[in-house]
Order: structure tokens, then sequence, then C-alpha cells
């Protein structure tokens, strides 16, 4: 398998800039373009939410899913656009980052930790027995952007701009957001 180079990152965030303005369904097959998304949302939307199996995008494992499709410079450049966004994205007054994972998260990324344990940033496991299980996992920036998996186990998916579909997610979201079936992790 050839790696895949910065150019393709480039291109994928061209991609996106351009699905936001004419509202076209986007591709989402391979974890940096998963990435991208987040970059996206990061940048552009004060209210993220990410219902995922275990926050790989957050994790020490997720930047090792990376390094298995990217060329080590492509890796660092796109990881560390991100860790720098979330930074810049939880300092900023009103931001808010939720996540509910179905599995306890392990091995965070160290250069992310600190984002992470703002108070604008909510992570949660759900609690195995009395919660609901949502068939795929999505995430959503403000009402504006979607990214969903249409494949759970391929993690392939799609991205959509500003589509009602966002509502549903979100309303999807805040219903598992619940004291019943969440509880909130205490990062170290």
């Amino acid at each position: 398998m050839q790696m895949l180079s910065e150019k393709s990152v480039s291109d994928y965030q061209e991609l996106l800039v351009n699905a936001s303005k004419t509202q076209d369904i986007v591709s989402n097959d391979n974890i940096m373009n998963t990435y991208c998304v987040l970059l996206w949302m990061l940048q552009h939307c004060h209210d993220i939410v990410i219902y995922s199996g275990e926050a790989r995008l957050f994790s020490k494992k997720g930047k090792e899913k990376l390094g298995g499709i990217l060329e080590k410079e492509a890796v660092d450049s796109l990881y560390n656009k991100v860790v720098e966004a979330l930074k810049i994205f939880v300092e900023a007054r009103g931001n808010k980052l939720r996540v509910i994972c179905e599995r306890q998260p392990s091995d965070w990324d160290k250069s992310m930790l600190g984002s992470l344990q703002k108070p604008n940033v909510s992570i949660n496991v759900l609690k195995s027995e009395r919660a609901p299980y949502f068939p795929y996992h999505f995430m959503v920036g403000d009402n504006q952007v979607y990214r969903r998996e249409t494949n759970h186990g391929e993690k392939k998916g799609v991205v959509r701009f500003f589509a009602e579909s966002c509502k549903v997610f979100r309303e999807a979201f805040n219903s598992y957001y619940k004291d019943s079936f969440v509880k909130r992790l205490k990062l170290v």
C-alpha cells in the first residue's frame, strides 16, 4: 500500500472547503479524512459533539492509525494542526466539546490532554447495561456539518454541510447525554 502524502491531506481539506460552499456530500473513508473533518470543525464551529467507540481522535492509538496510511511528515503536520486547533478551540469563550465513548478510552495523547481537561470539554463513557447502543459513530459541529459512519466495520463514512440531519444527530447525542446513560471520565 502506498502511503498518502501531505498533498493528500491538502486535497481533502480543499474538498471540505468546497463542500462547505456547495453542500455536496463528501466521502470520509479513512482516519486521515476524519482528522481533517475534526480540524475543520475546531476551526469553524463553537459546539462539537462526538459519539465514538473510544475517542481515538484524542489518543496515541489515533495517531498510530494515521501513521498506517500517511507519510510521517504528513502525520506530524496534520496531528500538530489538530492539537493547536483544539487548544485554540477550548480557550475561546463559549465553545464546547462533548464526547460520548462506547468503551473506556486508553492512552490519551499527552499533547491533547491539557486541552481535554478544560471545563468546556466533557468526555463520557456509556454505562454498559443501561445505555442504549447507537449503530454508528458520528460527530456534529454546530448545526452546520456532520460526519457519520456508513460502514462501522470499515470505518467509512460521509460528511455533509448544512444538512437537516445535523439536528437529528445532535438530538440523538443529547438523548444519550444523561446521567442515567453516561458517566463523566476524569482524565489523568
